[in-house]
């Protein structure tokens, strides 16, 4: 269990955010009225999930600039337990705004320093409904 990932993007492993993540579902209905005044409701698509709070106290520069390059490819795939199904699923998510701060730099030559490590990179990843066959 100790190399078991706590999730997977797109089939790279991550480390488990820290406490305080929040794992959101939201159900999207369509809602109305019958000819007998009650009220109907339809589901639309299934439960979507989001990621609130997805931080990373420390993080190493390499595994940072990983994480990053996902969330600049906009969606991602991602692999992780889904209490719902009761099983590992894959879903497509977006990310939203994006923060880390710089906490270690060194220098390796270039005109610039190199973060060496990174404190609170965070993000959210939110659910964009679609099932492993639909394309973005």
């Amino acid at each position: 269990m100790a190399n078991t990932p706590y999730w997977l993007y797109n089939g790279v492993p991550f480390p488990a955010p820290a406490r305080g993540l929040e794992m959101l579902g939201q159900q999207l209905v369509q809602e109305g009225r019958n000819a007998n005044g009650r009220v109907t409701i339809d589901m639309i698509n299934r439960m979507q999930d989001k990621f609130n709070n997805v931080r990373f106290p420390i993080i190493d520069y390499a595994t940072a600039e990983k994480f990053i390059r996902h969330v600049n490819n906009r969606t991602v795939t991602v692999t992780y337990w889904d209490i719902v199904s009761g099983g590992v699923i894959n879903r497509k998510f977006y990310f939203g705004n994006l923060s880390w701060e710089p906490l270690h730099m060194e220098d390796v030559g270039a005109v610039v320093l190199k973060p060496k490590t990174i404190r609170n990179l965070q993000c959210n990843l939110v659910d964009m409904g679609l099932e492993d066959e639909d394309e973005v």
